[in-house]
């Protein structure tokens, strides 16, 4: 049940009384059953896919048309995106699943579907090597039967990643407030232990955290049948309903080695073998799946929150921050842009231009020298931190004077340590 689709732009609102459009199919609306549902989404979906693939053939202008937001066709929302992040889509597969009827009356039937896009890209500049991507989230699908035909007559999303939503504003906020799952404990934000930052650093390994997230993002790869999230999730943990974005990167922490304590703890799930969710929020501290308690219990242990500006202040098994939402930090590519895991919106290697928007923790440091012509000190390029500055140890090679610690190379020196 593959179909090509991008999922991240689409937004597809008729009018009720419109012709039927070519995606509808023959039923009675008070009657549907999943294989109807099954084939208008995928009716839908073609049709959505022979747009972008044809962008432009006049065969679907008119459904071009209605495929505007703020005055921006689809196409060129697409087109805008790509731009920014400076790639060429080469091509997508993505799958789908209805979770649920979330409404239905006589004449018009409301699905909860998720859909897994992913994409394969290239630099723009570069064509010998491409790229994978994924993304997921839940849309609300409006279905209308017109004259005995069921047909997509609105397709509403919340896209955590971009910050924006489309369609129904009613639908968006259903979308919203299910994201608001995280518990109505009371708490202060500033809970946490006494800064120990120095302690825990040391027994984190950022390349254990990026293993953890790749294995259990819950991504799909090309060609494979199983796309629905959660159940691709890690089944020794809980999961939290359409707000599970903290509750995995403390999982990819916790794999990284970062200690437990204070509200951030969990409580694993041993009577299960698929993944369970915790609705009643009994499983963990409020700081291992609330996003705001999450950062505020991290600065309490002594690290500082930084704007992203830059590649260099991004490094693998960080965690980072857009608005209320939370990812984690698996590379920063050649081009400079910020690789990406994350729950809600579910996103697997998916690429962040560096902005002040975002902003990280150093969990982990990007160490390099700093010369004089006399020492040399090693400073993280993302916080600048700095460790203890020591002398040169200098080595005489070919005429020059290299230190055989930090490489630096002169042509004089009142000294020479042999």
């Amino acid at each position: 049940m593959k179909k090509n689709f991008i999922a991240l732009f689409l937004s597809l609102i008729l009018s009720v009384g419109a012709t039927v459009p070519t995606w509808a199919a023959q039923a009675n609306s008070a009657n549907l059953t999943n294989e109807t549902y099954s084939d208008v989404i995928n009716d839908y979906m073609e049709q959505m896919d022979a747009i972008y693939v044809t962008a432009g053939a006049t065969k679907y202008a008119s459904i071009q048309d209605i495929l505007i937001d703020s005055n921006e066709s689809w196409q060129a929302r697409i087109s805008r995106w790509a731009e920014e992040l400076e790639i060429v889509i080469l091509s997508q597969e993505s799958t789908y699943s209805i979770k649920s009827v979330i409404a239905q009356d006589d004449t018009q039937t409301k699905l909860l579907v998720y859909i897994w896009t992913t994409l394969e890209y290239e630099n723009i500049d570069e064509h010998e090597e491409s790229y994978i991507m994924g993304f997921g989230m839940d849309h609300i699908l409006t279905l209308d039967n017109c004259n005995n035909s069921v047909a997509v007559v609105e397709d509403s999303f919340v896209d955590n990643l971009l910050n924006y939503s489309q369609g129904n504003p009613n639908d968006c906020a259903l979308l919203l407030a299910e994201c608001d799952n995280t518990g109505a404990e009371e708490l202060p934000l500033d809970i946490g232990f006494e800064a120990q930052a120095t302690a825990v650093y040391a027994s984190y390994r950022p390349s254990a955290a990026v293993t953890y997230s790749d294995k259990w993002v819950g991504h799909t790869n090309v060609g494979s049948s199983v796309s629905m999230n959660p159940s691709t999730y890690n089944p020794e943990y809980y999961y939290y309903p359409n707000a599970d974005c903290a509750n995995f990167v403390s999982q990819c922490m916790l794999a990284g080695g970062m200690p437990q304590g204070g509200a951030w703890t969990v409580t694993k799930n041993t009577g299960s073998t698929v993944p369970v969710a915790d609705n009643a929020c009994a499983k963990s501290g409020i700081a291992w799946r609330a996003v705001s308690y999450f950062r505020n219990y991290w600065k309490g242990q002594g690290y500082s929150e930084i704007p992203v500006v830059s590649a260099s202040k991004a490094a693998a098994g960080n965690p980072i921050f857009s608005d209320g939402h939370v990812m984690l930090i698996v590379d920063v590519d050649s081009k400079g842009r910020i690789i990406i895991n994350g729950h809600n919106d579910d996103a697997y290697h998916y690429p962040l231009q560096p902005s002040s928007t975002y902003k990280t923790f150093e969990l982990t440091h990007n160490y390099s020298y700093v010369y004089t012509d006399t020492t040399h000190t090693r400073v993280c390029s993302i916080c600048n931190n700095a460790l203890q500055t020591v002398a040169h140890t200098w080595r005489l090679i070919g005429g020059n004077f290299i230190c055989s610690v930090c490489g630096y190379t002169t042509t004089r020196i009142p000294e020479i340590s042999r």
